[in-house]
């Protein structure tokens, strides 16, 4: 019989190490296509009950510490995110074996210049969900996408696909703090990062 260590040998209990993983992960994310951190679950209350869905991270600004994500103007999630903006964002990679909860202020970018700007940067097959005729969500009498009958069967060029604009919109997540678990056979890690609390910014946690 093989004994075991008594030594638990514990990974990232660094400070700084940690949050540099994050953000190595979040900018990973933008440019590995099969990264798990490009499509985390979005999160917010909606009529007084918890909403989720996968959202993609399109963009993200380590300095200001926010994620960027794009969205339907029209979509349910818009309207109650004015109402209130708060939102959590949950992060997961199975190989890095690391959990992020990512609780955040929204602010909608609506017909502006950042919205304007990822507009012009969104690919031509990117821009089909922005040119649907009614807002997600609504009843269909039989399945579909509610995408008009010309683009169905003809395609649309990158000229036409400008009328989607109308329905596009960035979400901007300002992080007020990431909840970070970094699961270990020889033990769990687990911190939180406050960013909005400059004397206690870094705790370690129970995880």
């Amino acid at each position: 019989m093989v004994k075991q260590s008594k030594s638990l040998v514990y990974f990232f209990n660094n400070r700084e190490e940690v949050e540099e993983k994050i953000w190595s992960l979040f900018k990973d994310a933008l440019l590995i296509k099969d990264s798990p951190f490009k499509t985390p679950v979005f999160s917010n209350i909606q009529d007084g009950k918890p909403s989720a869905k996968t959202v993609v991270l399109r963009s993200i600004d380590k300095t200001s510490k926010t994620l960027f994500f794009h969205s339907d103007y029209r979509s349910a999630k818009i309207h109650y995110l004015k109402i209130d903006p708060i939102c959590c964002l949950t992060f997961y990679n199975k190989d890095e074996k690391i959990q992020l909860r990512v609780n955040a202020q929204t602010k909608i970018h609506y017909q502006d210049h950042i919205s304007l700007t990822a507009w012009q940067n969104t690919a031509h097959y990117s821009r089909k969900c922005y040119l649907i005729d009614q807002a997600p969500g609504k009843i269909l009498e039989s399945p579909g996408n509610s995408l008009p009958k010309e683009f169905l069967e003809n395609g649309y060029t990158m000229e036409e696909s400008e009328i989607g604009y109308k329905n596009f919109c960035v979400i901007k997540c300002s992080i007020i703090s990431i909840d970070w678990l970094y699961l270990a056979a020889q033990g769990h890690t687990r911190a939180v990062i406050n960013y909005k609390n400059t004397k206690n910014r870094f705790s370690w946690i129970v995880p």
